[in-house]
C-alpha cells in the first residue's frame, strides 16, 4: 500500500508531538500547551503554472508558516505541505511534482522525489526547522 504525503506527515507529526510531550521518556510532565509552544513549524508553497515556490521555517504556528511560504511564493500559489520540528522538500519534474517531510533533510528529499515519480524530478526547495535532525 502506497503512503500519501499526508499520511507520512501525520505520522511524523504524531511522533514529534509525543516526544515533546513526554520528556525523558517517562510520563507526561507539564501540559500539552507547553509542548506545543516549543514546536517550530515550516511550510512550502508552490505555483504549478509558473513553478514559483516559497518556504518558511522556525515559525511558532502552522498558520504562520503557511502564510509566510505563500507570501514568498506570490499570487497563484498553494500550500503544498507543512511540517513541525523537521524538514520539508519539494521536487519538480517536467510534468509532475512531489512533496515530502521527515525529521531529516535527506529523508524529506527522498520522499519528495519518490512522490514526484519521474526520472527528471529535482529538488527545487527544502526547508528545516532548528529542531530537525538535519
Amino acid at each position: 500500500m502506497k503512503s500519501t504525503p499526508w499520511a507520512i506527515l501525520g505520522a511524523a507529526l504524531l511522533a514529534a508531538t509525543t516526544a515533546l510531550a513526554a520528556p525523558g521518556g517517562g510520563g507526561s510532565s507539564g501540559s500539552g500547551k507547553a509542548a506545543a509552544a516549543e514546536n517550530k513549524y515550516g511550510a512550502i508553497a508552490f505555483n504549478k503554472a509558473t513553478r514559483k515556490h516559497g518556504y518558511a521555517f522556525n515559525q511558532n504556528t502552522r498558520a504562520a508558516a503557511e502564510s509566510r511560504a505563500m507570501t514568498e511564493c506570490g499570487k497563484g500559489c498553494t500550500p503544498m505541505m507543512w511540517f513541525a520540528n523537521g524538514c520539508g522538500a519539494l521536487a519538480v519534474g517536467s510534468n509532475r511534482y512531489g512533496a515530502g517531510s521527515a525529521d531529516s533533510r535527506l529523508t524529506a528529499e527522498l520522499q519528495a522525489r519518490q512522490q514526484c515519480g519521474q526520472s527528471d524530478c529535482r529538488i527545487v526547495v527544502y526547508s528545516c526547522t532548528d529542531r530537525s535532525k538535519t
